[in-house]
């Protein structure tokens, strides 16, 4: 079979810095393996982690046995600035080129931070089973529990300075109910008008979805995603889990924040749902897509409990690489069937992998591009190791405090580009990366 594939991204002339992100996807013969290159210049693998529906769709004659998609981090060489070529081949021969961009690239700049987190709201109606904040299990404990101005005041000139490399801020981020914040909406604005090419996303857990809120988050015109958290395909699973929560509110005001998007003719914000997949609910998996589909979202979504904390411990259906999860095979029955569904084409369906491919130059949580600011000034390159650290655990730490240090200055520091390099070259950063199922791209 010849190799097929494209590289999405970086698109035709996009300007790349001392570290390039590849998105894409790509399917080899057996024996062959896809590689990117810089003009000559092998920059590494590509490991494919991401379901693509459409590419299988695109190719029903094709045999495609694992994921196709890709997104990586590659650290580029010392080449001189200007044109250059960037290939995605399967040998160094280059008439193996399989797809091909021409960048411009430019040695004195670094476009790590591409995504950036900030920690609106702790506070939360729910109390979630897995959650490491809210949950029963909880170890979490926090002074403050809404961002205030003073935190904004430090971020915002950080997003204003990188504004043309930041391409999108979770304005919400991590484990907190933006909505119960009542400068949610001031707040937000703010970001946007320091970042204005950055799109903001929100992830919700629904239940503050008002015709009031509903009105103003379709007002915002740089709103892009809101993401819902599901995690239950039946009433009776969701309101075990997700405790506080009712299932006939939560379908109530997706289908209402849907309609009113429809009623203005409005093509976003994108709506996704999201399914944590645990021992818990796992077998939910199919009935959630179609409950999802019936709702008529834009994007249905699964990711792994994190496996980590107090709250979710032994919650993990996923595969390490010296140990099989014991639900591996009913696991891999109930995700192909949830893939085998017949979706409308304007549905998206991004599952998870549960099998660990060998670590690239980016975790699937984009730990080398990611910067998650707390809602104490705390740093971080991910929720996991935030969320870790305010649990207590000695191995992790964060980056730096905005109330003590320059947020530019703890991006540069030693520590951070340390953990960032180790990222990039396939070595956990962190300990506690090793039982990460993001770190094995799954």
């Amino acid at each position: 079979m010849k190799s097929i594939g494209s590289l999405d991204s970086p698109s035709d002339l996009e300007e790349v810095g001392r570290f390039a992100r590849a998105k894409g996807w790509v399917v080899t013969s057996n024996s062959s393996v896809a590689k990117l290159y810089a003009d000559n210049i092998l920059l590494g693998e590509i490991h494919p982690h991401i379901h693509r529906p459409d590419v299988k769709n695109a190719y029903p004659k094709i045999k495609i046995i694992q994921p196709p998609g890709f997104d990586q981090l590659f650290s580029m060489p010392d080449i001189q600035k200007g044109i250059h070529t960037l290939s995605l081949r399967t040998s160094d021969d280059p008439s193996k080129i399989i797809s091909s961009r021409q960048i411009k690239y430019n040695n004195e700049i670094d476009y790590m931070t591409k995504i950036v987190g900030i920690e609106m709201s702790a506070r939360c109606n729910f109390h979630c089973d897995m959650c490491p904040a809210h949950s029963e299990k909880s170890k979490y404990s926090m002074k403050k529990d809404i961002a205030d101005d003073e935190l904004l005041n430090r971020v915002t000139p950080f997003l204003k300075k990188f504004s043309n490399q930041i391409e999108r801020i979770d304005a919400g981020a991590v484990w907190g109910e933006p909505l119960m914040d009542s400068k949610y909406f001031e707040n937000t604005h703010k970001i946007s008008s320091a970042c204005p090419k950055a799109s903001i996303d929100i992830t919700t857990n629904g239940s503050f979805l008002t015709k009031l809120n509903i009105e103003k988050l379709l007002n915002l015109d740089y709103l892009r995603y809101v993401s819902i958290s599901v995690d239950a395909g039946t009433k009776e699973t969701y309101e075990k889990i997700r405790k506080g929560g009712k299932w006939e509110t939560l379908v109530q005001n997706i289908s209402e924040l849907i309609n009113e998007r429809k009623n203005r003719d409005l093509k976003k914000p994108l709506v996704s749902t999201n399914f944590v997949l645990m021992r818990d609910n796992f077998r939910e998996l199919p009935q959630y897509v179609k409950k999802m589909v019936e709702l008529n979202v834009d994007a249905i979504c699964a990711v792994h409990v994190h496996n980590a904390y107090a709250s979710d411990s032994d919650q993990g259906v996923f595969d390490l690489p010296w140990k099989k999860n014991d639900v591996s095979k009913e696991r891999d029955q109930v995700i192909k069937e949830a893939m085998n569904l017949d979706l409308p084409s304007n549905v998206s369906l991004n599952l998870p992998s549960c099998t660990p491919s060998k670590p690239s130059g980016e975790c699937s949580f984009n730990g080398s591009s990611t910067m998650i600011v707390g809602i104490e000034g705390d740093v971080y390159p991910c929720c996991v190791i935030q969320s870790l650290n305010y649990e207590g655990r000695s191995e992790v730490s964060s980056m730096g405090n905005i109330f003590q240090e320059d947020l530019e200055h703890i991006r540069n520091s030693r520590k951070y580009v340390d953990f960032r390099g180790k990222m990039m070259s396939g070595k956990a950063p962190n300990s506690v990366c090793y039982e990460c199922p993001f770190f094995y791209n799954m």
